[in-house]
């Protein structure tokens, strides 16, 4: 189906929906969670796309695109939430912010030159053990007494914005686990994470802007990798709820918010698990 010359107004109202109720989801999650969401979109963005008729090989590139996009306003929204709320640890910000910024170039840079089925499995690699230790980490039991305040912190920060780029996430995934083993209060955790996250997403998004101009095969509505159709209905979903999951990320205890944030990276490695099974036809 060609979404923005589709005669067939019912089919297009019926992804309209998915995709708000994809930003809805994506945008709570990345309010309380901090991260973009983009765990929820680009699972779903890869099915969409396969109905869409994007080629396969192109196929994780464009849901990684498309979701950036879409995370950029929403991480937005939720960074000026927890900015307005106060939970934000600027010393943190200073010294992070330029080297998730720095990876996020090179991140995105490498992540167009692999393909689709090996991001994919980058996904898994990655997001596996973060749910694992999130599950598994006694309450209490720090990593490192402080977050570094010095180049130390940025060069672990460029590391981030390196892996989270390769993937369409905003560190927040990864952040949630370093601040919080810092020994970070909840809500500090969450609102600086939330705050170094456009850093990456940003220069991200450009690259992938940039990198998907010329290439054939690409459905119509495209703004380089990027889907204008799916940006637009997922953003205005997100921009209502994100502000929802940060005000929720107030009234829960760190140790739930630990345990579902946990439970929610596990059940989306699972998912990116069952997908690639699914592809390579071994059910």
């Amino acid at each position: 189906m060609n979404l923005l010359h589709a005669t067939d107004y019912g089919s297009l109202a019926l992804v309209a929906l998915a995709m708000l109720g994809t930003g809805l989801i994506s945008g709570f999650v990345a309010g309380l969670f901090a991260v973009t969401g983009s765990v929820v979109r680009v699972p779903i963005l890869l099915v969409a796309g396969g109905l869409l008729g994007v080629p396969p090989e192109i196929r994780m590139h464009v849901a990684i695109a498309t979701s950036l996009a879409t995370a950029l306003p929403t991480l937005s929204a939720a960074a000026y939430a927890h900015v307005r709320a106060g939970n934000v640890d600027w010393s943190i910000w200073r010294w992070y912010a330029p080297g998730g910024l720095i990876g996020a170039v090179v991140g995105t840079s490498l992540a167009f030159l692999m393909p689709s089925d090996a991001i994919e499995v980058v996904y898994i690699v990655l997001l596996l053990p973060i749910a694992i230790v999130a599950l598994a980490r006694p309450q209490g039991l720090h990593l490192l007494k402080t977050a570094p305040l010095n180049l130390i912190g940025t060069a672990i920060e460029a590391v981030i914005g390196f892996a989270s780029a390769l993937i369409a996430l905003g560190g927040g995934v990864f952040n949630v686990m370093l601040f919080g083993g810092c020994g970070l209060p909840k809500d500090r955790v969450v609102g600086t994470s939330a705050a170094i996250a456009p850093a990456i997403v940003g220069p991200a998004l450009l690259v992938v802007i940039i990198g998907g101009i010329g290439v054939t095969g690409l459905p119509s509505g495209q703004f380089g990798y990027v889907n204008i159709f799916g940006f637009v209905f997922i953003t205005l979903g997100a921009l209502i709820a994100a502000p929802l999951g940060a005000l929720l990320n107030k009234h829960i205890g760190e140790r739930r918010h630990h345990l579902f944030y946990g439970l929610f990276v596990l059940a989306v490695s699972v998912n990116m698990v069952v997908h690639l099974l699914w592809k390579s036809g071994a059910f």
